[in-house]
């Protein structure tokens, strides 16, 4: 599974204009739906820009999480467990949503005749 490189940290971005603002922190979830019964690896951002590995042991599947405002983007991607694989055919969609709103999707991917799904690496920057 390839590594999601992304920058979610550091300065830059908005003008300052020397008035006090609160920090922005903003819900993220992370959702697979779907119809694969197998086991998802999914690999998704933290709020540092590394990398975190979660299981996805079923769908549909979601992971809420809340990033502040240093962060600059977030970003997720997937593929099934070779010990827990679905059956051909099957399909999963992997999501990424920022305070309610759809940012990101992989659409639909289906299982190869191994039971296998692979999730495209996807990303969001924030404005």
């Amino acid at each position: 599974l390839a590594t999601l490189a992304l920058v979610a940290c550091g300065g830059g971005g908005d003008e300052d204009d020397g008035s006090p603002t609160a920090p922005r922190t903003r819900r993220v979830r992370f959702e697979i739906v779907g119809t694969h019964s197998g086991t998802i690896n999914v690999i998704t951002t933290t709020s540092l820009g590394d990398n975190a590995t979660r299981t996805a042991a079923s769908l549909p599947w979601v992971f809420d999480t809340v990033y502040g405002s240093d962060t600059r983007g977030v970003g997720m991607g997937g593929q099934t467990d070779p010990a827990r694989r679905g059956r051909d055919g099957e399909t999963a969609n992997a999501r990424i949503y920022v305070d309610g709103e759809l940012v990101s999707q992989s659409g639909v991917q289906t299982a190869s005749t191994s039971g296998v799904i692979v999730l495209p690496s996807q990303s969001h920057v924030f404005r």
